[in-house]
């Protein structure tokens, strides 16, 4: 717990990391965490991880919910241009949820994850901000200025 901890401290305190709890609306539960980094400010481009960690909260939605905020979050409030990160190719549950939130499969990663003596190959997954913001305004009518 004390290493939790540890890591917690260290991206609370990090200019390159911003690090969220998600916490349940209606119970007040924290159920997970979300970090935004390391954020390259002169390449405007971040990579992100995503735990929800009480499984009574997984699959109803949201990740899914978060990736959404994150977005907005990373594209629009911090100015940044483009989400990249790494997932372990045996993460189904990840790969599925980043496919819903239409992040693209960018290709398999040049570095294995190293876990308990492990080498697991990993798959890039990709958005840019151009992308967000033209399938955000693709919906099915637009408002015009009557002529």
């Amino acid at each position: 717990m004390d290493d939790v901890r540890k890591f917690c401290q260290v991206m609370m305190e990090s200019k390159e990391d911003i690090f969220f709890a998600i916490v349940s609306r209606e119970t007040q539960t924290h159920i997970g965490n979300v970090r935004v980094g390391s954020i390259d400010w002169d390449q405007k481009v971040t990579g992100f991880g995503i735990l929800i960690g009480d499984e009574e909260f997984r699959g109803k939605g949201i990740g899914t919910e978060v990736m959404e905020l994150i977005k907005e979050l990373c594209f629009v409030e911090l100015g940044l241009n483009e989400l990249r990160f790494p997932v372990v190719c045996e993460n189904q549950a990840a790969i599925r949820l980043y496919r819903r939130a239409d992040f693209r499969e960018a290709g398999a990663c040049s570095r294995n994850f190293e876990k308990s003596g492990r080498s697991l190959p990993q798959v890039e997954f990709v958005e840019t901000a151009v992308e967000w913001k033209n399938r955000s305004r693709a919906g099915s009518v637009e408002c015009r200025t009557p002529q």
